[in-house]
């Protein structure tokens, strides 16, 4: 099947996202829209070569320290915002459960001799709105959320009660929760500037300490400054039906009554104009399948969409997993972390080696 293939760090388990950083806010109008995808996520897990200790065991998988398991987390239906049509399994899953509101499929196998191959096919609608269409609508109330307390706590990367970010959030003062918020996400970008280098978020407390990061920096440096203002708020991670780099993306949501929780995407470039934050505050709406929000899940051993633990040292050597996930609507578009893996090796070998010749050359002019 042929499509265009579009690539982003992002090997193992943890959300790796590269987001589109708008020089401008130019999201759509406040008319609801619906959007239907269809997509294939893939998990390869590949012998790369055989330790010693499965030398021992004679290339035998039969033992305990033989055996895998992969958790997968899926997308599920959320009355007024997503609708899981259909999910397929090849092959079917050994469990599937619900924990902390979240859906969930345990695969058990073999350590492989080569490579196994779990696909996941989904079909869902989207459906996306923005705080102005919530605003203008008369009869704008909802229902109080009973895990709000939740969502005010200090936890690992979402440190809320670090000193530095609680005197940042001192400084923040709006006329209600609303505009409290407002003014947090404008105070965002002006005070961080983005940083790539970095594959796995560095927490809202480092995040205030440099003043950089990715995405999910932005993310979680904003949902602990809400929470120091006593608002509740979450990360929420999902995939984008059209992307650039990388489906996997993160954004926010606050509660503020009586609107419930709005959706906000805080990564915004330094130095966009006023007006252009003003208008994305009030625009933004996620065209994302929503997979969780939950910033810390313990089943996926803290990591988003996937984790595959390994139970010997000795096999972790020898054995690794590829995403891959292909989309069938709206657009023929992919992602592989394997391929991506590989140009990135070929890419710091590259380096390496100019860095060497510079050396070479350094030696020899002395």
């Amino acid at each position: 099947m042929e499509c265009t293939r579009l690539l982003v760090v992002a090997f193992g388990s943890a959300l790796a996202c590269l987001c589109n950083f708008p020089a401008e806010a130019n999201e759509a109008g406040p008319d609801p829209d619906v959007t239907e995808t269809e997509f294939v996520i893939s998990y390869d897990v590949e012998r790369v070569q055989q330790s010693w200790f499965s030398s021992l065991l004679g290339g035998s998988s039969s033992l305990k320290s033989g055996k895998m398991k992969l958790w997968v987390n899926l997308p599920q239906t959320i009355p007024g915002k997503q609708e899981v049509a259909k999910v397929l399994f090849k092959p079917e899953p050994s469990r599937q459960f619900r924990k902390n509101g979240n859906y969930y499929v345990e695969y058990h196998f073999d350590l492989p001799r080569k490579s196994v191959r779990f696909e996941i096919i989904v079909r869902a609608k989207i459906m996306t709105t923005n705080l102005a269409t919530v605003m203008n609508l008369s009869s704008a109330t909802t229902a109080a959320d009973p895990n709000l307390d939740s969502y005010l706590v200090h936890e690992r990367m979402i440190e809320k009660d670090d000193p530095l970010i609680l005197e940042l959030a001192s400084e923040i003062n709006g006329e209600g929760r609303l505009d409290t918020v407002r003014k947090i996400f404008h105070f965002v970008p002006t005070y961080l500037s983005i940083d790539l280098t970095k594959n796995k978020g560095i927490g809202a407390a480092k995040t205030a300490e440099t003043k950089k990061g990715k995405c999910i920096d932005y993310c979680d440096f904003f949902v602990a400054l809400c929470r120091a203002k006593s608002i509740p708020a979450r990360v929420v991670a999902g995939l984008k039906c059209r992307f650039n780099a990388s489906p996997k993306h993160s954004w926010v949501e606050a509660y503020v009554e009586p609107y419930g929780w709005i959706s906000l995407d805080p990564t915004i470039l330094p130095n966009v104009p006023h007006a252009a934050v003003e208008h994305r505050f009030h625009n933004y709406r996620p065209n994302v399948l929503r997979f969780t929000s939950i910033r810390n899940d313990r089943v996926l051993h803290y990591n988003y969409f996937y984790s595959f633990p390994f139970w010997d040292k000795e096999l972790m050597k020898e054995v690794r997993v590829f995403e891959s996930i292909e989309f069938i609507k709206p657009e023929r578009l992919a992602y592989s972390s394997k391929r991506r893996r590989k140009m990135a090796e070929e890419t710091q070998k590259a380096v390496d080696e100019r860095i060497e010749k510079q050396r070479k050359s350094r030696r020899m002019q002395k």
